[in-house]
């Protein structure tokens, strides 16, 4: 069987209407009357039952539509694989983030990764909702636990938590043996599905909460304007001037930093050479994500190495 012929028949059976098919086929419609006919002679069967409503399935048809739809997600599947072998290393790459990330983390390093590729087309997406990859992402550098098991890729390293006040507030508020006489800070939003949140929950109990934020930005904010104490990521806080910690970050508060891509995309150049590239750069600050106060210089100039391993 002609996969025209099959197609035709599938915009048919979807559109209801030889000239809705015509249209979405840019045929004329007597070419899709006469070729459907000559599909219901050559099989023998009729595949539509004629009414003035439209064309409406037979059995026989409903069988082949059924078939159809497989055919097409298959080509469809192909293509996409096809695109995702192209070695060159140009087009776009939409990268979906969090906030934190992109400020403290990735925007140092984007300017070299664009000075190694300039063709590529680097696009920013910036979502605090939970972790996910869409299809107008091909690539996402995300906190979480639990990663999208219909995407690949890896966990690139741990992201460290502990408890911070600024130095005006510690100031008058020195007594830190009771951390549930404290005002604090809390994160709202997606961010109450991470860990973090949960441990203020079961720590805390009816500790004061002066202020709530969806944004790990907006707690850091608020940490630094003395307005009580907060967790945050070691990355966000341990530089900061303004701040200090109050405990040792607890890693059993630990999210992982994972990259992750479709399956179709994972061998795609430019791709390939952003998982790669980031890989070796979140290795290199690995240090400060995980609360140990040493990194290299985010100058250090980035060597490809091999392939980022793939494991989910």
């Amino acid at each position: 069987m002609d996969w025209d012929d099959l197609r035709l028949f599938k915009a048919v059976a979807e559109g209801g209407s030889l000239s809705t098919a015509a249209a979405a086929l840019g045929v004329n419609h007597t070419t899709v009357f006469r070729r459907l006919n000559q599909l219901e002679k050559t099989l023998g069967v009729r595949l539509f039952d004629r009414q003035r409503s439209g064309y409406l399935l037979t059995a026989s048809g409903e069988e082949l539509a059924e078939a159809a739809g497989e055919v097409a997600g298959r080509i469809e599947s192909v293509a996409r694989r096809i695109q995702g072998r192209d070695v060159r290393l140009r087009g776009p790459l939409r990268v979906v983030t969090r906030d934190t990330l992109l400020q403290r983390l990735l925007t140092p390093h984007l300017a070299g990764f664009r000075e190694a590729y300039p063709l590529v087309d680097l696009e920013l997406i910036i979502s605090n909702q939970p972790p996910g990859l869409n299809r107008e992402a091909h690539v996402a550098v995300s906190p979480t636990n639990t990663p999208d098991e219909q995407l690949v890729g890896r966990r690139a390293a741990s992201i460290a938590f502990a408890v911070y006040g600024a130095h005006d507030y510690l100031a008058l508020n020195a007594e830190l043996d009771d951390l549930t006489t404290h005002d604090w800070i809390e994160p709202s939003g997606a961010l109450v599905q991470m860990p973090p949140y949960e441990w203020m929950r079961r720590t805390l109990g009816d500790a004061r909460v002066v202020f709530r934020v969806n944004t790990y930005m907006g707690v850091l904010d608020a940490c630094r304007a003395g307005m009580g104490l907060a967790l945050l990521p070691c990355f966000l806080a341990d530089d900061d001037p303004r701040l200090e910690r109050v405990a040792a970050p607890n890693r059993t508060l630990d999210i992982g930093l994972w990259l992750l891509t479709h399956e179709e995309l994972r061998h795609t150049a430019r791709v390939r050479a952003f998982l790669d590239f980031m890989g070796q750069t979140i290795e290199r600050v690995r240090p400060v994500l995980e609360g140990e106060h040493a990194a290299d210089s985010p100058d250090a100039p980035f060597i490809m190495g091999d392939e980022v391993e793939l494991l989910i």
